[in-house]
């Protein structure tokens, strides 16, 4: 017989909206988990409008929250050892989609998703769940990724009239939830045709 938290482990994704709602419910009455929307101050680039010929008044660039590091993540590495010594800052955030801005500087901060454990949890008897088992059924990830839109102007043509690895073309792409009980919140972008991966 599995244990209590094999059990949790293995929770896949809601399977109806009232379903949903009860499990909701019940880990409410729990409280173990807050989210909240927090800034966040560290980006990597993901596109830029530079190698894009005609586009030198307008710049424009994207940028993904880099989650490893910076204020959501706890801060640097010594930070963030130093909480989870003192049992601090336990928590995750979770990525809401990729940025776009005019001009090609990074952004100073942008807002993430924080899924960390509540200050105060509420007495109550309900069944409660491990944050990866909480996050899998209330935040899944994304089974697939539909292209909404691309532009190679920016990418090296090859000799067969495509892109060549390694160009700077754009694509847009909407993730693809695991079922109509759940809403994508934002686009991911990449510079080639591939899905996105690892977000």
């Amino acid at each position: 017989e599995d244990d209590e938290d094999d059990h949790h482990a293995t929770i896949d994704v809601a399977s109806s909206p009232s379903a949903t709602l009860a499990e909701t419910q019940i880990n409410l009455e729990v409280g173990r988990w807050a989210i909240k929307i927090v800034p966040h101050d560290r980006m990597m680039e993901v596109w830029s409008s530079k190698k894009v010929p005609g586009t030198e008044a307008r710049p424009f660039s994207i940028w993904r929250p880099d989650l490893k590091s910076g204020a959501a993540a706890g801060g640097n590495t010594f930070q963030q050892g130093l909480r989870s010594l003192v049992g601090a800052g336990v928590g995750r955030p979770f990525f809401l989609g990729d940025i776009g801005k005019k001009g090609h500087d990074a952004p100073n901060t942008c807002l993430v998703a924080k899924i960390k454990l509540a200050k105060s949890p509420p007495r109550g008897a309900g069944i409660g769940l491990g944050l990866d088992a909480w996050m899998s059924r209330f935040l899944p990830r994304p089974v697939a990724f539909r292209l909404l839109w691309h532009d190679r102007r920016g990418s090296c043509a090859d000799a067969f009239g495509g892109s060549s690895p390694g160009g700077e073309g754009l694509y847009v792409w909407r993730p693809v939830p695991p079922s109509d009980l759940y809403v994508a919140l934002g686009a991911v972008c990449t510079t080639d045709a591939s899905e996105p991966r690892g977000v």
